[in-house]
């Protein structure tokens, strides 16, 4: 038997959706927890969302309690990752495909704009 809740992990709603996009944080944590196969401790995944956002060390600690605090529950709320507090560890679930259409358009807006080489449409165009 497949309960209410059981379903709703395999659908989010568009509005569910854009406020887990939100947040850079949350984008870079969900890119990271992508690419990893076996949970990752809190502290790590910190490390590689501040690399990724291109932060300074001594804001570590800032992220890592952010993360424990707000994004991780928020993910954990909408069912996309599995965080157990106790021994810090953090694991992708399986992610809905409509989920993963918008998180690989954020990805690409996201490394577009850190990017220098953005092409101006209205500038293309023009040639």
């Amino acid at each position: 038997m497949i309960k209410a809740s059981d379903e709703r992990s395999s659908v989010l709603s568009l509005d569910e959706i854009f406020d887990v996009l939100v947040s850079p944080r949350r984008r870079k944590a969900l890119y990271v927890l992508y690419e990893r196969s076996k949970p990752v401790g809190v502290d790590d995944l910190a490390a590689a969302v501040a690399a990724e956002m291109e932060v300074d060390a001594d804001r570590l600690g800032r992220i890592a309690i952010s993360l424990d605090h707000t994004h991780l529950p928020k993910l954990e709320q909408a069912r996309l990752v599995s965080y157990d507090r106790k021994t810090g560890a953090v694991e992708l679930n399986t992610v809905p495909c409509q989920f993963k259409r918008y998180l690989r358009y954020a990805a690409e807006d996201d490394e577009l704009s850190q990017g220098e080489d953005v092409v101006d449409l209205n500038d293309a165009k023009a040639q």
